[in-house]
Parts: C-alpha cells; sequence; structure tokens
C-alpha cells in the first residue's frame, strides 16, 4: 500500500513539471507572437508614415513645377563676345531666356566688369551708377539679348588675362530685374562669370566661366 502512494505521489509530481513546462513553453510562445505582430505593426505604421511623406513631397514638387510653368522664369543661357582681342572696343552678348509658361518684362540691368585683378568680395556689390533701364518684354519661350561693350583693353592689361599662368582676370557682375507678366513682382538674376584664357585656347573661341558661387549667381 506505502508502494503505491508512492508511486502515485512521483507520478502526479512528474505530471505537475510536465504541465509546467508545456504552459511556460506556450506562454514563451505567446509572447514571441505578440512581439512579431507587435514589430508587424510598427513596420506597417511605419511605411504608412514613408508613403504618406513621399505623397506630399511628390505635391510639393508638382505645386512647385505648376507654380514655375506659370510664371516668367529668366535663365542666363549664353555669353557671346564680339570683336575680344588687344586694343579694340569689344562687345559682350548675353542671352536670357524665359524658361517659364508666361511672359515676362525686363525692368532694368547692371553689368560691370571691376577692375583686372581685383578679387571678389563676399557679396556683391551692383552700383547705382551701373544701373540701366531696359523696359523690354519677353514671351515665353523667347531670348533677351543685352549688349555691353568694353572699351578696347591695352596690350599690357591683355597679356595680363589671357595668360593661362597669371590669375589675374577678366570678370562681368550683373543682375537683371524682371517682372512677372502684368504683375507687381519684381524678380531677379544675379551672375558672374569670368573670362578663361585656357578653355578659350582650346575652344578657338572666348569662353566665360562661372565663378563667385550662390553669392553671385542667383534666381527668384
Amino acid at each position: 500500500m506505502v508502494f503505491w502512494t508512492k508511486a502515485a505521489t512521483i507520478i502526479g509530481f512528474a505530471l505537475l513539471v510536465i504541465a509546467f513546462f508545456q504552459f511556460r513553453s506556450q506562454n514563451d510562445q505567446t509572447r514571441e507572437a505578440l512581439r512579431l505582430a507587435a514589430e508587424a505593426n510598427d513596420t506597417a505604421k511605419q511605411a504608412r508614415e514613408d508613403a504618406t511623406k513621399a505623397t506630399a513631397d511628390t505635391l510639393k514638387v508638382a505645386e512647385r513645377q505648376l507654380y514655375m510653368t506659370l510664371r516668367a522664369r529668366m535663365g542666363l543661357t549664353q555669353i557671346e563676345a564680339v570683336d575680344f582681342k588687344a586694343n579694340t572696343q569689344a562687345l559682350i552678348r548675353f542671352y536670357f531666356r524665359n524658361f517659364g509658361g508666361k511672359g515676362g518684362f525686363i525692368e532694368d540691368y547692371c553689368v560691370y566688369s571691376p577692375p583686372v585683378g581685383d578679387p571678389l568680395p563676399p557679396t556683391p556689390d551692383y552700383p547705382a551708377s551701373e544701373w540701366r533701364e531696359s523696359g523690354v518684354p519677353v514671351e515665353a519661350g523667347d531670348v533677351y539679348e543685352l549688349m555691353v561693350d568694353i572699351n578696347a583693353v591695352p596690350d599690357v592689361a591683355w597679356n595680363m588675362i589671357t595668360d593661362e599662368t597669371r590669375n589675374v582676370r577678366l570678370v562681368f557682375i550683373g543682375q537683371i530685374r524682371y517682372r512677372v507678366g502684368f504683375g507687381k513682382d519684381v524678380l531677379r538674376i544675379g551672375f558672374c562669370r569670368e573670362y578663361d584664357p585656357k578653355l578659350s585656347r582650346l575652344a578657338k573661341q572666348p569662353i566665360f566661366k562661372n565663378v563667385g558661387g550662390k553669392a553671385y549667381n542667383y534666381a527668384d
């Protein structure tokens, strides 16, 4: 009788141990399932947020593109030099295209060349004495030609600005101001171009490269 009682006690304890480990295993599985579900929920939430942000960014880009096509937008596309040589009065042509979807009206402009060899200051200066009125309409897709003549460059100065080994350059600094359609808003284009003797030699024509960075080259 004592034997069977002990046996029953051992079996009962064993069953209790088995049940405990089964419960613990099921509990671990439940926790793992909950963790995976939480990760899936976080992933889905992040995906929704990313999709919402992407949609908002796309709309902003579309709105910006639409705005740019519904107004005049001028840009400097080309510089051409005529009779650009020593001891000759040269003519510099600046070409501005209206890339927008509406016409614009050139109010005025300022283009000048600072003394040869002077370093560019951190920010551009547009002297009042260099401004000229324009009053020229520029329709969408049309080109506005701005012509500036420069005095004859003597041999000494010419040799300096055409010497590829020296850091003495001929620079043109400018800004044009224009209105969009018949509105009152006045927009600006700033530019700064430097004669490059090496590129000019290679291209066999006068080449003016972009200098001055964003401070000098910008468009509203």
